[in-house]
């Protein structure tokens, strides 16, 4: 459970500051109203990004860690992380923004939580459950 949470927390905090850059960009050239308090924003959008993703952080946790006791090796375990991301992430941004441009909201935070997923190293099932073992 230590390495799904670790690799969790890892994926989780580069999506929402990443996420947050993301946004901010999109939003200064679409809008340009951001130009006077683009730091402001990107603080709040960061802190906003990173409290509603906490469900999406335990379930990435929990899902790993029982994934990790499978057989299945890491390139598969995570096309299955990616696809189950992308679902929730589409998920929460429908519950959160039901009347506004969800989609917009959904890739900024999907990219990099993608990005993270494949970026940071997921234990092989053999030497997770090896050191799940010597616990």
């Amino acid at each position: 459970m230590k390495q799904a949470l670790k690799y969790s927390l890892k994926v989780w905090a580069t999506s929402a500051i990443i996420g947050a850059i993301l946004l901010l960009i999109y939003l200064l050239i679409d809008t340009k109203a951001l130009d006077k308090d683009a730091l402001g924003f990107f603080a709040a959008a960061t802190t906003y990004g990173a409290a509603t993703s906490i469900p999406l952080l335990i379930l990435l946790a929990l899902f790993l860690w029982v994934i990790n006791k499978t057989t299945l090796n890491v390139v598969t375990r995570k096309i299955i992380v990616s696809f189950l991301s992308i679902i929730g992430i589409w998920c929460l941004c429908s519950l959160l923004f039901p009347f506004a441009r969800h989609y917009i909201t959904t890739i900024v935070y999907a990219i990099p939580t993608l990005g993270g997923i494949w970026f940071y190293k997921l234990e092989s099932a053999d030497k997770a459950s090896v050191n799940a073992a010597q616990l």
